[in-house]
């Protein structure tokens, strides 16, 4: 009984002092430039973190991570990689030794937000698809909805009659407020 006591203590005690090192990456689907300047900017002006060392060619950042009075090395990396067919992906990677995952995980929240906020939405990849009937970018049927040569009344045409009707409308029954 004293030897399963001893075990389950030695366990107990190395799993809490058991730091974890480990990498939390994301794909990104913004363009490098856009990528590395709003680490930058995550990193030293909304996290006020110090900036150790900072290579935009070699796409890393290392950073003091402040935990309370505590500071903690990290570092983000961005990574911009081709795939097989050529399409060129971002990848932005946190490590912060002696955090928990989770800090990094929240890092890369706060990265994606920030980019999404600056420069909006990611824009589509282009299609590599072949001219259909399209013109532009568009479909025919687009171009004839906007033509100027159909049939009917404008908008401002439309908008327009619609006033003078309410316009008479006040005019005949003597007030300015509208009759119901």
């Amino acid at each position: 009984m004293r030897l399963w006591t001893r075990f389950l203590i030695v366990t107990a005690v190395l799993l809490l002092t058991y730091q974890a090192h480990a990498r939390t990456g994301s794909a990104i689907e913004y363009r490098y430039d856009q990528v590395w300047s709003a680490t930058i900017r995550l990193v030293r002006v909304d996290l006020r973190m110090a900036i150790d060392e900072q290579d935009k060619d070699l796409g890393f950042v290392l950073f003091q991570y402040r935990e309370g009075k505590r500071e903690f090395p990290g570092s983000i990396e961005v990574i911009e990689e081709k795939d097989d067919g050529g399409k060129r992906t971002i990848q932005a990677v946190v490590q912060i030794p002696g955090m928990p995952s989770y800090v990094e995980q929240v890092m890369l929240n706060q990265l994606k937000k920030k980019l999404k906020d600056d420069y909006g939405p990611p824009l589509p990849p282009p299609s590599k698809k072949k001219d259909d009937g399209k013109q532009g970018g568009r479909e025919k049927a687009d171009s004839d909805r906007f033509d100027s040569d159909r049939k009917g009344p404008t908008m401002r045409e439309r908008d327009a009659g619609r006033s003078k009707v309410r316009g008479n409308e006040r005019r005949e029954s003597g007030s300015d407020s509208p009759s119901r």
